[in-house]
């Protein structure tokens, strides 16, 4: 408790020196006074003594702010001691603003650190405090990745994906292919040989949040498709005929010409079909 004076001069001016002590108050009283007295004990400086007001409630903490996650919906509850009888009015640090009322539910859009402000009063009293709270990053959620998991050779594949994530974050999406990293929520891919192949999606947001899923892709072989066939309708026994073949391959495999001309003679192969 403090108690402090108010001086007036009642009876002389100019500066006057004296010398007095206040042991207690009696029994406890927070009201006193001082009287200054000159040798005809006519009072000429009168000292009055005020109790120091204490606040009859103060704010103890914000409950809470333990494990905040952005985008999530979380109650706060203000503790208030000496008194519930206020009202309690929030400012929540990112432009939201509660007006009398102990508990609310909030929700950051965005991770950082914030200053959750409380401001209690009734009639005669008022009391603020500051607290900090720091709101966590949320990965994005991969909802649906829309794909042919089993694709021929030589087509052109389409990739897309669907997520999820707080509205203030901006996401960007990586493919990686076998051989190659196409950006963007939707992507095209050639497949230039059979096999089984793995696949993975990257969803990023500006705050570091990351999320990968993988896919297996099955790609058939595809049989090579001929674009010249060239055969001589005659010929003359012992003269050379003229066979001209090609074809092209979905792929990037290699194509073996085989032929068989039915007479008998071994069967010829070739790498360019002549």
């Amino acid at each position: 408790m403090e108690i402090y004076f108010d001086w007036n001069n009642t009876h002389a001016e100019g500066n006057i020196t004296f010398h007095s002590v206040l042991e207690h108050l009696v029994d406890g009283n927070t009201e006193g006074e001082i009287i200054v007295q000159d040798e005809d004990y006519q009072t000429f400086y009168l000292a009055t003594s005020h109790k120091e007001s204490e606040p009859e409630f103060y704010i103890e903490d914000v409950t809470g702010r333990d494990t905040v996650f952005e985008g999530q919906n979380v109650q706060y509850e203000a503790i208030i001691q000496g008194s519930n009888d206020v009202i309690v009015d929030w400012d929540m640090g990112d432009g939201t603003i509660y007006e009398d009322a102990l508990k609310v539910f909030h929700t950051y859009q965005d991770s950082g650190t914030y200053e959750i402000a409380i401001f209690v009063f009734d009639e005669n009293n008022y009391a603020e405090e500051y607290f900090p709270i720091y709101v966590m990053n949320m990965n994005p959620t991969i909802l649906n990745i829309m794909m042919d998991e089993t694709v021929n050779e030589g087509d052109a594949v389409s990739f897309n994906v669907q997520y999820q994530d707080v509205p203030m974050d901006n996401i960007s999406v990586k493919w990686i292919f076998p051989d190659g990293v196409i950006d963007g929520n939707f992507a095209q891919y050639t497949f230039d040989d059979d096999g089984e192949f793995l696949i993975s999606v990257e969803v990023m947001d500006d705050d570091g949040g990351v999320t990968m899923e993988q896919r297996m892709v099955t790609v058939q072989n595809v049989a090579p498709i001929f674009t010249e066939f060239a055969l001589p309708s005659q010929g003359e026994q012992g003269v050379a005929l003229e066979f001209t073949i090609a074809a092209t391959d979905p792929g990037d495999d290699t194509i073996t010409y085989t032929f068989d001309f039915g007479d008998g003679t071994a069967m010829l192969i070739t790498q360019n079909g002549n």
